[in-house]
Protein backbone atom coordinates (compact mmCIF):
# COMPACT_ATOMS: atom_id res chain seq x y z
CA UNK A 1 0.00 0.00 0.00
CA UNK A 2 1.36 3.12 -0.67
CA UNK A 3 2.35 6.18 1.90
CA UNK A 4 0.98 9.48 1.67
CA UNK A 5 3.35 12.23 3.10
CA UNK A 6 1.89 15.36 4.93
CA UNK A 7 5.35 17.16 5.16
CA UNK A 8 7.68 14.76 6.27
CA UNK A 9 4.96 12.30 7.76
CA UNK A 10 4.08 9.41 6.64
CA UNK A 11 0.83 7.65 6.83
CA UNK A 12 2.39 3.70 6.37
CA UNK A 13 -0.87 2.22 7.57
CA UNK A 14 -2.84 3.48 4.49
CA UNK A 15 -5.61 5.07 7.06
CA UNK A 16 -5.16 7.88 9.37
CA UNK A 17 -7.87 10.29 11.00
CA UNK A 18 -7.28 14.05 10.89
CA UNK A 19 -8.78 16.51 13.57
CA UNK A 20 -9.25 20.40 13.39
CA UNK A 21 -11.09 22.58 15.48
CA UNK A 22 -13.53 25.24 13.47
CA UNK A 23 -11.86 28.74 13.51
CA UNK A 24 -14.82 30.71 14.07
CA UNK A 25 -16.99 28.79 16.33
CA UNK A 26 -14.92 26.30 17.87
CA UNK A 27 -16.58 23.31 16.88
CA UNK A 28 -14.18 20.11 16.51
CA UNK A 29 -14.13 17.88 13.70
CA UNK A 30 -12.55 14.34 12.90
CA UNK A 31 -12.55 12.81 9.16
CA UNK A 32 -11.22 9.26 8.83
CA UNK A 33 -9.67 9.05 5.24
CA UNK A 34 -8.37 5.95 3.31
CA UNK A 35 -5.37 5.44 1.30
CA UNK A 36 -6.67 3.58 -2.03
CA UNK A 37 -4.18 3.15 -4.91
CA UNK A 38 -3.10 6.76 -5.75
CA UNK A 39 -6.06 9.04 -3.73
CA UNK A 40 -7.77 9.54 -0.50
CA UNK A 41 -11.19 8.58 0.40
CA UNK A 42 -13.32 10.10 2.90
CA UNK A 43 -14.88 7.65 5.08
CA UNK A 44 -16.32 8.77 8.25
CA UNK A 45 -16.97 12.44 9.63
CA UNK A 46 -17.58 13.36 13.27
CA UNK A 47 -18.91 16.91 14.30
CA UNK A 48 -19.12 17.98 18.15
CA UNK A 49 -21.77 20.67 17.60
CA UNK A 50 -23.34 22.59 14.87
CA UNK A 51 -23.38 26.13 13.47
CA UNK A 52 -23.16 28.73 10.82
CA UNK A 53 -21.98 27.11 8.27
CA UNK A 54 -21.49 23.66 9.90
CA UNK A 55 -24.61 21.81 10.26
CA UNK A 56 -24.66 18.45 10.05
CA UNK A 57 -25.55 16.54 6.83
CA UNK A 58 -29.20 15.33 6.98
CA UNK A 59 -28.27 11.81 7.13
CA UNK A 60 -26.27 12.72 10.17
CA UNK A 61 -26.81 10.63 13.63
CA UNK A 62 -26.47 12.43 16.86
CA UNK A 63 -24.33 9.93 19.61
CA UNK A 64 -23.42 10.71 22.97
CA UNK A 65 -23.42 14.50 21.66
CA UNK A 66 -21.57 13.92 18.55
CA UNK A 67 -22.92 13.92 15.11
CA UNK A 68 -21.16 10.58 12.82
CA UNK A 69 -21.61 10.81 9.12
CA UNK A 70 -20.43 8.91 5.94
CA UNK A 71 -19.81 11.64 3.52
CA UNK A 72 -20.24 10.78 -0.36
CA UNK A 73 -17.30 11.88 -2.18
CA UNK A 74 -15.04 10.83 -5.17
CA UNK A 75 -11.49 9.49 -4.10
CA UNK A 76 -9.15 12.74 -3.97
CA UNK A 77 -5.71 12.70 -5.76
CA UNK A 78 -4.91 15.52 -2.95
CA UNK A 79 -5.78 17.16 0.48
CA UNK A 80 -4.86 21.04 1.13
CA UNK A 81 -5.22 21.90 4.60
CA UNK A 82 -5.17 25.53 5.69
CA UNK A 83 -3.99 27.08 8.47
CA UNK A 84 -5.16 29.94 10.78
CA UNK A 85 -3.48 31.17 14.14
CA UNK A 86 -6.61 31.18 16.22
CA UNK A 87 -6.93 27.71 16.30
CA UNK A 88 -4.03 24.62 17.56
CA UNK A 89 -3.24 22.56 14.55
CA UNK A 90 -4.55 19.86 13.12
CA UNK A 91 -4.24 16.65 14.40
CA UNK A 92 -2.66 13.33 13.01
CA UNK A 93 -3.89 10.34 13.74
Amino acid sequence: MPALCFGALPVAAGVFTLIWTHSVEHVRWAEDWRVENDRLRLVAARITGSAAGMEPPPDARLIDGVWHHRPDLPPLPELLLTRSPFVPDYTLC
